[in-house]
Parts: structure tokens; C-alpha cells; sequence
């Protein structure tokens, strides 16, 4: 069978009445291998969840397909051989999905998974919705949703207000979602609440911010002020709220032929401003100032800068001189001084053109690894003026340098494995790559020359259940066209020690832990450990035990979240030494508090450019459609410091996990279009981490490769202190150094693939 695996084409038409034609190419895959297995409900399965209403799904990094169940509550998926997460999705007031599977198939070979059950919502989270003079307000949808997306709930509030959610038993977070046609906004951040399974959290209230005036706005073109037709893009206003904030996000609606329609409380002052996807004409601009009074209706003119400007030109390989034509799966993404970015696919000549407004702009190529080529990872800067068209060739190099060898189990059988390389390469800086061994161990792997780190991983599940650790990598591994790395041998290896202890808060902090805390660890060798470290009750203490290797030193600390109040507390990193004998003890100690951004929920019409702005100065652009053609998306955003650092890697700030779903309560695993993410950083947190900005990086978590991940396009501006990256999936996103810093502190941040 043939499947396909790729996100949809995306494919644009002018806003007009003109005949027009697009040839669209789509890709197909051969599987020769499938999973299949039974959805079972606790006690049986209700009259009311059908077997349509259940979509199971296979994906990694790469490939992904899914199925509905049939009649029987089977599932049979074909697919090609190798690592896959498998998820249920569904949506019911009874039942939850389970958390997430990892499995293996091999070529030709198909893998019963046997009965997968659904979990009972068996718990409840009770409160009232009402507004600010304490009124109870009905029909209010109240969502709740766990960390990492494993668990989500939705209901609405009665006639008094009040509702009832019902979940499983477990951390939430918990928020109010009114509906674009309600007259209320819910302007707080959302509530934890931890309950017991089988149990009952009451008292979680949620108040609204009651919308009683409008701002009527029209977008116009900067210089000939006359309002512009057939645009569409997302607006958005923000409320005076007094020093030291100044002006904060208040609310936003979508843009339709250049007009837009804004809910405001009165007796403020407010901004405007519209977001515009990068295929519009115009970009992003802002409105002045202006007070709105109670009732009123006031108009608003937001003017827009043309794009009139335009970058083009060529990949060319840079050894033979020679355009990539054809061959060229890629891509040039690019971002201004002013912040616009934008970007444009590369042509069957091997060209692109990119239209922009006046500026200095930051340009970096991206290209699929199958290609055989890279680009370089620094950005390209061309300065363009109104009017002018100018032309920047982007040099790529060829990908020829082998790295081979096999990956053992620790008994000496060759074993099906992740595999990855990551290094400096001389023609195009930090890279990395990684693939998967076959079923006897062996494995290759294709670099541009340089100087490489070769591991092997297997999902950190699989790991935990075998009481395995991965191999130590192998370093320092230069590798040209000539000069291949043959016969390396990679072999995991069992854990045979522990670190324990006890975790404590620093004198005179008076905190009450209500959920676990984060425990980490790493060694020299590629090592890494994690576990959760249990609050003793009634006390201010925690204990742990980490499982580790024996006979060497680990790098240890620890992380506590308070998510209800927004702070964090973290210990230093401690040095243990782990004997032969296999046991050593190292208690912790919690400094703090730091506050630590609050999680996000928003929902939106997904056909509708979105820019959402999150906790940290971490912005969000969603281009319409890109995460489905129509219906309300809602996303999820969890801020996080509870990182498992590597060797030689420091992360700034907090780490993003984020994760969505369409308006049927489905998990959106792949986008239409790429999202675009900003992160920005400081030169003072850098220095104070002895980190230089030379060496940052965007990455991500894959949990089935068990190690970060590279982004695959981004740019780097040290000007304005920003990292912009392009992504087509939801994880846990953050930014790292790719050298060590000059302390012993972690400022940890990063993501997960889901």
C-alpha cells in the first residue's frame, strides 16, 4: 500500500475573478509494515461513542497515518518500518485517550498492540463562572487541560454559572472560554487545580471581564490613506493599565476586507494594531492611542505599509557554482530590524522571490536533508529601499561524508535504535542529522565534512521499561568526502546505580509542595537521568531516587514549579560521585522564588492569520489555514523550567510546550503551512549565564528520539536580540547554547515532541 505522509499542499489563487491553474505534485510512500490492535472502554463501551468517533494515529519526526476505527473497535494502520508514537484521539465527556505509545515494526511485519483503554473520567472540578459584580453567567464554555496535551476536558457553565468537568484524576489547568459572539472576555491566567482520581476539586471560580463598547476599524494604505479592499488578517487592541506595564493585550477578532470589528471595556484608553499573513501586500502596522467610554462606539484607521521592495535569486552549490535547479526541496525565510519577517519557496530553477517592504533584512535558506545539500547557518543581510529589486545568490553545500557503524544492545545483538550525528562542519557550521539503524544494528548516516558527535537512543519509555541507558557517543569524529568513519559500534547499557536523597526548600521559605518535583541528571559520557521526586506529606520535603550508572560523576539538580502562583524554585547543579558499589546519596536544596510566566489558552478561527503574543515576550504567528482551513482552534501553552539539560548545552529562559486541538476536540499533529515563533533574549541573562549569543540555537524534545532536536529553519538577529524559527509541529520549543556557559546554574528551557 501507498500512503501519504506529508502536511497538505498549501496552494494560493489571487482575490479576483480571473480563471487561474495550479499543478500541485504530492509525494506518496510505500509501507511494508502495519500496526493494529483494539480501543476497549473500562466496564464497556457506551451506546453513545461510536466507532467513527475514535481516530488512532502512527507518527514520528517524519511520516504519520491514522485510521478510524471499524465497526469492531479495531484499528489497522499500514506504515513503513520503524519508531512511531501511537495516539487515540477522541472526544467524550466519559472518556479520555491514553497517554501516548511507543512501538517498533519491523519491515514486513505486523505489530498486534493488543487492547489499548480508555481511561474513565472518573474525577470532577466544580466552580462558578460569573463576572465582575459576582453575577453567575450561563453558557460560558470552561475548557481544562494537562501539561504536555495528554489530557483535555470541556463543558459549560448553567444557568447559575456553575459547571462541573468532569477528568481524570491529575494536575489541570483550568480557564473560561467565552465565545466571540458573548459579550465577556476572560482576561486571567488559568487556574491549577490537582485532583485525586476518583475525587472532587470544588470552588474553582472563574471570573469574566464584561465588553460593552466597539472599535470599528478599516485598514488604509499609509501613503494614499484610502482603505484597502480584499484584505483580511487579525486585529487586535491593548488597554492602558498604567505604569510600569504601560499598555496590555485586551482583545482581538479577524480582519475581512479591510475591516474589523474590536469588543473593548469602556472608560480606557487603548491601541490597535492588525497582524497580516506574509503573502499580503501590505504588512503589519499600528494605530495610534485613543480613550473609548462606556457604550461607545468608536472608528479606528490602522495604516499599512505597502510592500513595494523585492529580494530574489538563486541557490547555487558552492564547490561547482552551479544553480540547484530542480533538485532543490527549500526554502528562504527571512525578518526585518523592524520585526516583519517573511518567506518563499524556492522554484523548479532553483530561484526565489521574496517582496518585502524597505529595511535590512536577515536571510537564511533552508533545505530537506534529501536533497544533498545545506545551507549555511548564518544569516545573509541585504538592505533594500523602496521601489528597488535586488538580487542575493544563497550558497549551499553538498552533504557527502559518511559516518556507518552498528548499534548493540547491551547482551551484543544488534538492535533497532535511533541514530544521530552533531557537530561543527567546516563549510556549514552546526550540524546535525539522524536516522534509524536497520534490524540487525547497522546504520549510515550522511554529513557535510567537519568534526562529529555519533549516539545511538532509544524513546526514553522503551529505555525506562528495559532499565537501559544509551550509549556513550562517540566524539571528535572528522569526517570529509574521502574520508569516511566506517565500522563504529554504539552498545547501551544497563543502569546499575542510584543517586537518592531528600529535596528542601531553603531556610525561611515557608512553601507547601502540592504535586512532585523535577530531578535531573547528566555525566560526561552522553549519560542522562530523570525522575520525579515525591512530597512527604505534611512536611516541606521531597525524596528521590534517580536510577543512574555506576562509576562515574553525574551533574544533579532539581525544579519546582508553583504554577498556581506563577514562581519557581531550582537548586544549583551538584557534582556526585557514583562508586562502583552503585549507590551514593546527595540531598538538594530549592532556592527561590522566580516567577515563572503562566500557562495560555486562546482559541480562534483558524482560517484567520493569528499572532499571539505569549508569557516571557515569546510571540506566535499562525498564518490562516495553517492549522486547519476553518473552525475554531484552541491552543495550549505551558511555560516551563523543568528541563533535563545535556552536556555542554545551557538553555535561556523558560521552555514553551505547546499543543492544539480543532473544534471536534481532535489533537492538530501536522500544520497546512509552517507557524512562525520569535523568542527573545537579553544581553544581561546572557551574560550572567557566560553565554555567548553567537552560539544560540532554537531546538526541540523528541521523545521518540530521546535528545533535542535542531530546528530546521531559523535566523538569528544579535541585533534585535530575537530567534525566529519556521516549525510544522507542536512540541516543547526553547532556545540553547551550543557551548557551555561560564557557571554552574541552569536556566533550563525546552520542548517535547508530541
Amino acid at each position: 500500500q501507498w500512503i501519504f505522509a506529508g502536511p497538505p499542499a498549501w496552494v494560493e489563487f489571487l482575490d479576483n475573478t480571473v480563471p487561474e491553474t495550479r499543478t500541485v505534485d504530492l509525494e506518496v510512500i510505500p509501507t511494508n509494515a502495519s500496526v493494529k490492535g483494539y480501543i476497549v472502554c473500562p466496564g464497556g463501551c457506551p451506546g453513545d461513542l461510536g466507532h467513527a468517533d475514535i481516530w488512532v494515529e502512527l507518527r514520528n519526526d517524519q511520516i504519520k497515518n491514522g485510521t478510524q476505527l471499524d465497526p469492531a473497535f479495531m484499528f489497522d494502520i499500514p506504515i513503513p518500518d520503524g519508531w512511531y508514537e501511537l495516539s487515540v484521539h477522541l472526544n467524550h465527556p466519559q472518556f479520555q485517550a491514553p497517554t501516548p505509545l511507543h512501538v517498533q515494526v519491523g519491515p514486513g511485519q505486523t505489530l498486534d498492540v493488543g487492547d489499548i483503554e480508555l481511561v474513565l473520567r472518573d474525577a470532577n472540578i466544580m466552580g462558578r463562572v460569573y463576572d465582575e459584580y459576582g453575577r453567575g453567567v450561563e453558557n460560558i464554555p470552561v475548557v481544562g487541560w494537562q501539561a504536555g496535551g495528554d489530557g483535555w476536558a470541556e463543558t459549560k457553565s448553567d444557568i447559575g454559572g456553575y459547571y462541573i468537568l468532569p477528568v481524570v484524576g491529575g494536575d489541570w489547568f483550568v480557564a473560561a472560554k467565552p465565545r466571540p459572539d458573548q459579550p465577556y472576555i476572560y482576561r486571567h491566567d488559568p487556574v491549577f487545580v490537582s485532583v485525586a482520581p476518583g475525587g472532587t476539586m470544588a470552588g474553582v471560580h472563574l471570573v469574566l471581564t464584561e465588553v460593552d463598547a466597539q472599535v470599528k476599524g478599516i485598514a488604509v494604505d499609509a501613503d494614499t490613506r484610502q482603505r484597502i479592499e480584499g484584505l483580511d488578517g487579525w486585529a487586535w487592541a491593548a488597554q492602558y493599565v498604567g505604569p510600569p506595564a504601560g499598555y496590555e493585550f485586551f482583545s482581538d477578532a479577524p480582519m475581512w476586507n479591510g475591516s474589523f470589528n474590536l469588543r473593548v471595556q469602556g472608560g480606557h484608553s487603548y491601541i490597535g494594531g492588525l497582524d497580516l499573513p506574509p503573502h499580503a501586500p501590505y504588512v503589519s502596522g499600528l494605530a495610534g492611542a485613543g480613550a473609548v467610554e462606556p457604550g461607545q462606539h468608536v472608528t479606528m484607521t490602522v495604516p499599512l505599509e505597502a510592500k513595494d521592495a523585492v529580494i530574489e535569486g538563486h541557490l547555487f552549490e558552492v564547490l561547482t557554482k552551479v544553480t540547484l535547479g530542480d533538485k532543490a526541496l527549500a526554502g528562504v525565510f527571512g525578518r526585518d530590524e523592524r520585526g516583519h519577517w517573511a518567506s518563499a519557496n524556492v522554484n523548479a530553477a532553483g530561484g526565489y522571490q521574496m517582496t518585502v517592504v524597505s529595511g535590512t533584512w536577515h536571510l537564511r535558506a533552508w533545505l530537506d536533508p534529501a536533497t544533498g545539500y545545506v545551507a549555511s547557518p548564518d544569516p545573509v543581510t541585504v538592505t533594500v529601499t523602496s521601489g528597488q529589486a535586488v538580487v542575493q545568490d544563497l550558497a549551499v553545500w553538498p552533504i557527502n561524508a559518511l559516518i556507518s557503524g552498528t548499534v548493540l544492545a547491551p547482551d551484543g545483538s544488534g538492535l533497532r535504535a535511533f541514530v544521530m550525528a552533531h557537530g561543527e562542519s567546516s563549510v556549514a557550521g552546526y550540524y546535525e542529522t539522524y536516522g534509524e539503524t536497520k534490524d540487525d544494528g547497522s546504520f549510515e548516516l550522511w554529513v557535510p565534512a567537519g568534526t562529529y558527535v555519533v549516539g545511538a537512543a532509544l524513546p526514553d519509555d522503551e529505555l525506562a521499561a528495559r532499565g537501559w541507558q544509551n550509549p556513550a557517543p562517540i566524539e571528535d569524529l572528522t569526517v570529509t568526502a574521502s574520508t569516511p568513519a566506517t565500522g563504529l559500534m554504539l552498545r547501551f547499557r544497563r543502569l546499575d546505580g542510584t543517586i537518592h536523597g531528600t529535596i528542601v526548600f531553603t531556610p525561611g521559605l515557608t512553601v507547601t509542595p502540592t504535586h512532585s518535583a523535577y530531578v535531573w541528571g547528566w555525566a560526561r559520557n552522553g549519560e542522562w537521568a530523570e525522575t520525579e521526586a515525591t512530597p512527604v506529606p505534611g512536611t516541606h520535603i521531597f525524596t528521590y531516587t534517580l536510577r543512574v550508572i555506576s562509576g562515574t560523576f553525574w551533574h544533579v539538580g532539581a525544579v519546582y514549579e508553583d504554577w498556581d502562583a506563577g514562581l519557581y524554585y531550582k537548586s544549583r547543579k551538584v557534582v556526585v560521585s557514583v562508586p562502583s558499589s552503585g549507590h551514593a546519596v546527595q540531598n538538594l536544596v530549592l532556592d527561590g522564588p522566580k516567577a515563572l510566566p503562566q500557562s495560555h489558552v486562546v482559541s480562534f478561527d483558524g482560517g484567520q492569520m493569528q499572532t499571539i503574543v505569549l508569557p516571557g515576550d515569546v510571540e506566535l504567528r499562525i498564518p490562516p489555514g495553517a492549522l486547519t482551513v476553518s473552525g475554531t482552534v484552541t491552543l495550549y501553552i505551558l511555560p516551563t523550567q523543568a528541563m533535563r539539560p545535556d552536556a555542554g548545552h545551557e538553555f535561556i529562559g523558560a521552555g514553551y510546550e505547546i499543543w492544539a486541538v480543532d473544534e471536534s476536540g481532535q489533537a492538530i499533529t501536522q500544520f497546512n503551512q509552517n507557524v512562525v515563533m520569535t523568542f527573545h533574549y537579553s544581553d544581561a541573562d546572557l551574560a550572567a549565564q557566560g553565554i555567548s549569543e553567537h552560539t544560540l540555537v532554537p531546538v526541540y524534545y523528541s521523545t521518540l528520539a530521546g535528545r533535542w532536536v535542531l530546528a530546521n529553519s531559523y535566523v538569528v538577529n544579535t541585533n534585535a536580540n530575537q530567534i525566529s524559527l519556521q516549525f510544522d509541529h507542536f512540541s516543547r520549543w526553547g532556545v540553547c547554547s551550543l557551548t557551555p556557559g561560564g557557571i554552574t546554574i541552569y536556566l533550563p528551557l525546552v520542548f517535547r515532541n508530541s
